[in-house]
């Protein structure tokens, strides 16, 4: 559809519906493990294997629900895709996906995100990241199914690291992060990510809508550019609204909320700031620990923290320091309904200097 180079990257996310069934064999070329580097490649599909065996290892969702018994989940196998053999019914995810952001696309929309002005990537609960192009199966798993599912593709960066592989080998520019939904946006170290383009990083938010509300107009846009040519995308910038019937979008670089803004808008905005600080400083928490005991990387947070404090690695005071800022993350991630101003941040800047003074003088 474009013979122009795509070096901007647009970044959505997965859909709960889907279109069932699918035809045998599975398609590794246009995978996304196929174009990263050999052991990024492996660690996606180990983390995407071992999803697949948390699942029907009787794993459950935080409602109780046993994921293995979901009827979406019933049909589904250990196929290549999750390192196994069996074979399985796989449509490509473009064609798979078909909720409201997808609809939006129209008729096109398969052909969009896979040839399209923009190179897109799909952020999901059970394979991590996925091309448009890539064979998968029917499913479902959400990222806030269960703790164990983000845990599992946030751990060592699995998924930033991913798509800066990806960008590194694809000659993008620009990244365009239309991932609209709390347990979504965090999911990325963006700032690692800006360091590694030539252009913005913008983050798309609505003048008017939020949650997933916002996936129409988002589709609607993504629709709009995705049918330009690659060189139009280059005017997009921060600071920019951008027109659809349902709203207006707005353009965010991050740091400075301008005060002119709608006022719904800038408080979106603020939360938005507020929520990316609490992650950057858990994300800084999971790096010390990583260094100070690299052999529990695989265990959960809380219980990294309490084993070193029950070592005597570290004082009581850190460690609740620590848990305190993890624990707001856990709810930046999942919750929709707070505001920036219930977030205690400067409470949690002086716990988090406290554990920097502390790592510090180790």
């Amino acid at each position: 559809m474009n013979s122009q180079a795509r070096d901007v990257l647009m970044i959505i996310v997965c859909c709960n519906n889907k279109k069932s069934g699918g035809v045998s064999g599975y398609d590794r070329s246009s995978s996304i493990l196929n174009v990263l580097q050999r052991e990024v490649a492996d660690e996606l599909l180990k983390a995407r294997g071992h999803i697949f065996d948390w699942i029907f290892q009787g794993g459950k969702t935080c409602s109780g629900e046993t994921m293995c018994e979901l009827p979406r989940n019933l049909a589904l196998v250990k196929g290549p895709d999750f390192g196994g053999e069996a074979d399985a019914k796989y449509l490509i995810a473009s064609e798979r996906y078909q909720g409201a952001f997808y609809s939006e696309l129209g008729v096109q929309g398969p052909a969009l995100l896979t040839e399209g002005a923009a190179t897109v990537l799909i952020l999901s609960g059970l394979y991590g990241v996925l091309r448009p192009a890539e064979s998968i199966q029917d499913h479902v798993c959400h990222f806030n199914d269960h703790p164990a599912i983000r845990e599992t593709l946030t751990r060592k960066d699995l998924l930033t690291r991913t798509v800066i592989d990806f960008i590194r080998r694809s000659g993008i520019r620009t990244v365009l992060d239309f991932t609209g939904l709390h347990s979504y946006r965090y999911l990325l170290d963006w700032d690692l990510i800006a360091r590694e383009v030539q252009g913005d990083v913008l983050h798309l938010f609505g003048e008017q809508t939020t949650g997933v509300e916002l996936l129409i107009p988002l589709g609607s846009l993504a629709g709009c550019l995705l049918r330009s040519s690659p060189a139009d995308l280059h005017y997009l910038g921060p600071g920019k609204f951008l027109e659809t019937s349902a709203d207006r979008i707005y353009l965010h670089r991050g740091g400075q909320v301008p005060a002119e803004l709608p006022s719904q808008l800038r408080d979106e905005l603020h939360l938005f700031e507020s929520c990316h600080e609490v992650v950057s400083m858990a994300r800084s928490i999971r790096r010390l620990l990583d260094q100070r005991d690299p052999s529990s990387e695989d265990r959960e947070i809380a219980l990294r923290i309490n084993t070193l404090e029950h070592q005597g690695a570290m004082s009581t005071d850190i460690a609740h320091a620590m848990t305190d800022i993890v624990r707001w993350c856990k709810q930046v991630e999942a919750q929709f309904t707070f505001t920036a101003q219930q977030i205690p941040l400067d409470w949690l800047r002086k716990r988090h200097a406290a554990i920097q003074n502390w790592a510090a003088a180790k």
